[in-house]
């Protein structure tokens, strides 16, 4: 495999108080990212929430959702989508994700995680 166009993105999440204060990431191409807990880390749930839009599209122009906007992100069942992870795995994203505009992730413990994927 061939590991020139992987990128890896060091990501600070937080447990939810504050929705602003998490970063956003752009959900366009989502498909090909995964997410890795680090090993010996505290964190057991991934909690998803996602916008319309990416603060960033459009060359850089601010658009459609501004910060704080992001909801609770829910399957096709109304079940909010999170994931029950273990540290020094790695989970793909969910597919119910792949159509969100940005996401911002929510842990139950404070911690790193890494997103990687092929560009």
């Amino acid at each position: 495999m061939d590991r020139s166009h992987v990128a890896t993105l060091a990501y600070a999440a937080d447990v939810v108080g504050n929705l602003t204060t998490i970063p956003e990431l752009s959900g366009k191409g989502l498909a090909g990212h995964r997410l890795y807990v680090e090993s010996g880390s505290p964190i057991t749930t991934v909690t998803f929430y996602d916008a319309p839009f990416h603060s960033s599209d459009n060359k850089g122009v601010q658009y459609g959702s501004p910060a704080g906007t992001f909801l609770a992100a829910q399957d096709s069942t109304g079940a909010q989508i999170a994931l029950t992870v273990v540290a020094g795995k790695s989970y793909p994203f969910p597919t119910d994700l792949f159509a969100a505009g940005a996401i911002k992730i929510v842990v139950n413990s404070a911690g790193n995680l890494k997103i990687s994927s092929s560009s």
